[in-house]
């Protein structure tokens, strides 16, 4: 199992009862480990020699936009 983390904040700023914009920060970390000698039931793979693979991922993203409210 590889445990990771999501994490979201944002605001909205409305300047009319029904149209605003808004902001929004990503964040996401993902540590992942494979090796040969790892359980892979149901899954479809086929080594052909020794395998070790780490990999960190860490994104950021950044959104803005309009937002449309209905009642």
């Amino acid at each position: 199992m590889d445990v990771g983390v999501d994490v979201h904040a944002g605001a909205t700023w409305m300047f009319t009862h029904r149209f605003g914009m808004f902001a929004e920060y990503r964040f996401t970390h993902y540590d992942a480990h494979v090796n040969n000698n790892s359980d892979f039931t149901g899954y479809d793979v086929t080594f052909t020699a020794p395998v070790d693979f780490k990999a960190t991922i860490d994104t950021h993203h950044f959104l803005t936009g309009f937002a449309c409210h209905f009642d």
